[in-house]
């Protein structure tokens, strides 16, 4: 008969990740913050906890002023700035080394602290415990976010991302791939955009959303501008741009389609009303030149 942890553990596969967020982190901060961490991992081959770095010691995070500073010192690499070591309880020395490297590696994805178990199957998963302080019985447990912590196989990896584009922004301003956002080792996914405008990078059964096209609406669009080239600003008889949350009552975006056209109405009319007086031009001047012909073949009967 297998337990309620160990059926979870095999219904929801994937590598657990912890996500800890910038407010409640409170960084970045120039002064430096100190931290204390310990991981308690659950083997299920073993059935038991294993207390990394020890049982009662915790790796002791002094003067860390951003997010990389905390994943250099959880990976065992040196800090940018601050300085990490073992320490028991109360704060003094202690004798484990700093294993976490063995059993899990933190990250900086979109400047959150991201802690993922290595192992990807469901024979390991953690409880670590992150305190405010770098002496752990005086730390308070900064709680991870409840929003994007889990199971990736229970779609803990899915992390909003936004990024906005204007008329003034280049189109090196739209970062898609997933390589760049810290998501994924590999930079490119399956492309796709909802009717919202939201787009996604799917990679691996896992979806990313990387975008959100922004719809604007006026109060008045007869109080546009026409600014060329299908552009248009809003004037005080417009009103300023309304923006909603997933584009709602605005329009609506459909994926895989081209417009039917991107001409200038008013400047495709005007040439059509050019071409139409040269083609009557020139229709005159062919009736003209058939006149004088019939004319010239009469006089030489």
């Amino acid at each position: 008969v297998i337990d309620i942890k160990n059926a979870l553990s095999e219904a929801i596969t994937g590598k657990q990740t912890d996500v800890f967020v910038p407010n409640d982190l409170g960084l970045p901060d120039a002064a430096g913050i100190d931290f204390s961490y310990q991981t308690k991992i659950y083997s299920n081959s073993l059935e038991e906890y294993v207390t990394v770095p020890a049982e009662g010691q915790y790796l002791q995070i002094t003067g860390a002023e951003t997010i990389d500073d905390m994943v250099n010192a959880i990976n065992g690499g040196t800090m940018a700035n601050g300085a990490s070591a073992v320490v028991n309880a109360d704060g003094t020395a202690g004798t484990a080394a700093n294993t976490f490297a063995t059993y899990i590696k933190a990250y900086n994805i979109n400047g959150t602290l991201v802690i993922r178990t290595l192992d990807s199957n469901f024979d390991v998963e953690y409880s670590g415990e992150l305190l405010d302080n770098a002496t752990p019985n005086s730390g308070t447990e900064i709680r991870r976010s409840s929003d994007f912590s889990g199971r990736e196989g229970a779609g803990a990896e899915f992390l909003e991302l936004k990024t906005r584009i204007d008329q003034t922004s280049s189109k090196d301003s739209l970062q898609l791939r997933l390589d760049k956002l810290n998501i994924s080792e590999n930079a490119f996914g399956d492309f796709s955009v909802d009717d919202t405008g939201l787009i996604t990078m799917s990679q691996d059964g896992a979806m990313f959303a990387v975008g959100q096209i922004a719809i604007a609406r006026f109060i008045t669009n007869r109080g546009l501008e026409p600014a060329g080239n299908n552009l248009l600003s809003s004037t005080l008889a417009s009103g300023e741009p309304i923006y909603n949350i997933n584009n709602d009552k605005a329009a609506e975006v459909q994926a895989n389609t081209l417009e039917l056209s991107t001409a200038d109405l008013s400047e495709s009319l005007v040439n059509l009303m050019v071409f139409q007086r040269a083609f009557e031009a020139n229709a005159k001047s062919i009736t003209t030149a058939d006149t004088i012909l019939n004319t010239l073949i009469q006089l030489k009967r």
